[in-house]
């Protein structure tokens, strides 16, 4: 894990997400659509876990604008979810230091939910049609991708070390 003083390696930070939104937005058909997993914040997720003192609240709403407009839906919708998202994290952050993956899917699968039930939050109050169960199956592919896209992330970017 980086250090109170060291920098986060910021063209990593940034090929991950641009990688986690080209696969957020590549196109799906039918149900698949329904069951993809939410990359970008996963992404989000993975960077605030192992940079904790050099990313913040400012990243996750930076990542939540850039995946708003990214979507091309309203900006600051998917900003708000991922920064309370990040407090959340960071609230939790001396507690899960030493988490294992494992124990990490039981952080992120609650804190995806979070994060979703907002946006769906939000497309209610502006009135448009929302399916309440795509919450839990972003949730639980997600929870499934975690562990072998952490070990991706940690492979492509090993300037931090990353506990197993």
């Amino acid at each position: 894990m980086a250090g109170a003083d060291e920098q986060p390696p910021w063209l990593a930070v940034g090929l991950s997400l641009v990688l986690a939104i080209l696969l957020q937005v590549y196109p799906l058909s039918g149900a698949a659509a329904y069951w993809r997993p939410d990359f970008l914040f996963l992404v989000m997720f993975y960077w605030l876990r192992h940079c904790p003192f050099s990313l913040g609240l400012g990243f996750a709403w930076l990542v939540g604008l850039v995946g708003d407009v990214a979507y091309g839906d309203i900006v600051g919708r998917t900003a708000l979810a991922f920064c309370l998202s990040a407090y959340l994290l960071h609230l939790l952050q001396q507690r899960i230091l030493h988490y294992r993956t494992v124990h990490e899917v039981w952080l992120l699968v609650p804190l995806l939910v979070i994060s979703q039930t907002i946006v769906l939050t939000v497309n209610v109050i502006l009135g448009r049609g929302i399916i309440w169960s795509t919450v839990f199956y972003t949730a639980l592919t997600s929870a499934l991708v975690w562990p072998m896209l952490k070990i991706v992330l940690s492979r492509l970017f090993p300037t931090h070390r990353v506990p197993a």
